[in-house]
């Protein structure tokens, strides 16, 4: 008497079935792992304004008053270069999230910006002495969900400048009117940061 020999393999069909409902089982978590990864950057997003909030708490509590919100640029000494300015509220803040290095390394005798522009221009080149520290990502200044490509160049200048994604209401700033007052005062504000 013959017998049917018995079948150990497993047959194209079945193997191509089992890669189906694998590939349907994976398409089906995508939209769920997708959203936890965005929780998780929302997460952080919030936990860099309460950073930046602390660092402003601890900055009055040192200095007795909040930081300016941004600096005016200096005023043209002769045509040599620009008075000290142009300096936001993030670099002043530095210290009080724990980039002190950062800080350290910014020159607050250079304007920022290349031209004494009164914060109309507010470019700053590669060949800027503080180019490198104005180049310096700071994670903390980022929002994770921005989706951030870190190209600034047209905007901001050759040095390209690290974005951030956290800005503050200065109402008006002080030089608001120009140096001299050739600019009629808008509106009296009185924002903070």
């Amino acid at each position: 008497m013959k017998t049917k020999p018995i079948r150990n393999g497993v047959s194209l069909v079945e193997r191509l079935v089992v890669i189906a409902i694998n590939a349907i089982l994976v398409l089906l978590l995508l939209p769920a792992i997708n959203a936890a990864r965005e929780a998780a950057r929302n997460t952080q997003c919030k936990n860099n304004i309460r950073q930046l909030a602390l660092a402003l708490v601890n900055y009055e509590s040192a200095h007795g008053h909040f930081p300016i919100s941004q600096v005016a640029s200096g005023k043209d000494t002769a045509g040599q270069r620009c008075d000290p300015g142009f300096y936001s509220w993030h670099a002043q803040i530095l210290p009080y999230i724990e980039e002190n290095q950062l800080y350290e390394q910014i020159d607050f005798n250079a304007d920022m910006a290349d031209e004494c522009s009164d914060g109309e221009s507010g470019l700053i080149s590669s060949t800027h002495p503080n180019a490198i520290a104005a180049a310096t990502i700071v994670p903390t200044f980022l929002c994770p969900s921005d989706g951030y490509t870190g190209n600034n160049v047209e905007v901001t200048g050759t040095a390209n400048p690290a974005s951030d994604n956290y800005a503050g209401n200065a109402g008006w700033p002080s030089l608001s009117t120009g140096y001299d007052g050739e600019r009629e005062a808008p509106a009296k504000y009185n924002g903070l940061i």
